[in-house]
């Protein structure tokens, strides 16, 4: 008897049950408490402080206006913030959260390969376990990318971050904010139309300047540290480095290690530094000034070019 009635019992949960885990639930203009299933649910908490729990795998959260906390449980989830200060938890899965919007929002994106940006607003992200991209937006944000190979766009002038392996610089909106970038990570730096000083710092890094008269420092590592447009000073540093001045009058040191420097445009100086380096001025200017330093240097020279310290010279040609 006691097991007819277990069974019997069972089969009234089966027949009751609902025949989707999913829900579409919409909030109003004041404060709403959506709590999803644990299937994939559509939750828009619309204007007011709302709580969101997503629960399930693979939501769709937009929060709306207000001081909204969310939580995107676990799956791959799609979160928006929207205005206000937000405190959103995305979970475990490869989460996808937009806080594009006004406000001081904290963000942590749980295990999982994470995709968070954020823009206008003071904003504190912390990415968590996995392989996270985060971008920082305009503000002065401060983002803790937690264990994993992550990848951060960084605006140099007031973005704080740790334990990010690949930044991205990027929003320079003022010259000389390039000095602030370099840390101990491989990193691109790139600087703006004006005249900037980029700091690679430890690392194997990428170093562009872009126009105006750039300072332009690969620091230690084997670094590429390009001039493009502009009358640029460039330094390799410690490591096997790679310049390229581009357009203007460019003065390029190499370092220590084995390097290739390429003058490029109008007239250039170059400075091999130690190790057994390539080098090639370019060839529109003649009279370039090419000091290959120590080492075992092959140097590549136009008409009335000079050379010092060069043990292999040639006159036009390829390496």
């Amino acid at each position: 008897m006691r097991r007819l009635l277990a069974f019997a019992c069972v089969f009234a949960l089966l027949a009751c049950a609902p025949a989707a885990l999913s829900a579409s639930r919409y909030g109003s203009a004041g404060p709403n408490h959506l709590r999803g299933t644990p299937g994939p649910d559509t939750l828009i908490g619309r204007g007011g402080p709302d709580h969101v729990e997503g629960r399930g795998a693979g939501d769709t959260i937009d929060g709306g206006v207000g001081n909204d906390v969310i939580g995107g449980g676990g799956g791959n989830d799609a979160i928006d913030g929207g205005d206000g200060d937000d405190r959103i938890h995305a979970g475990s899965g490869n989460d996808r959260v937009v806080e594009a919007r006004f406000g001081r929002d904290t963000v942590w994106g749980g295990p999982g390969d994470d995709y968070i940006a954020t823009d206008h607003g003071v904003d504190h992200i912390y990415g968590g376990p996995g392989n996270d991209t985060i971008d920082g937006g305009h503000a002065r944000d401060y983002v803790d990318c937690g264990p994993g190979y992550d990848t951060v766009y960084v605006n140099l002038r007031s973005e704080r971050t740790r334990q990010c392996e690949h930044r991205i610089y990027v929003r320079i909106e003022r010259p000389r904010h390039c000095r602030h970038g370099g840390t101990s990570g491989s990193e691109t730096v790139l600087g703006t139309s004006r005249g900037d000083r980029c700091r690679g710092g430890a690392g194997d890094d990428i170093v562009e300047g872009a126009g105006g008269s750039d300072r332009l420092f690969g620091d230690t590592g084997n670094d590429q540290v390009f001039g493009r447009f502009g009358n640029d000073l460039m330094s390799g540093g410690d490591g096997n480095d790679e310049l390229a001045g581009g357009r203007g009058n460019d003065v390029l040191f190499g370092g220590n290690g084995n390097d290739l420097i390429t003058g490029g445009y109008d007239f250039d100086r170059i400075y091999g530094g130690g190790g057994n380096d390539r080098v090639r001025p370019g060839w529109d200017a003649p009279g370039e000034l090419v000091d290959c330093g120590p080492g075992y240097d092959w140097a590549i020279l136009g008409p009335g070019d000079r050379s010092r310290n060069c043990e292999r010279i040639t006159r036009h040609g390829n390496f």
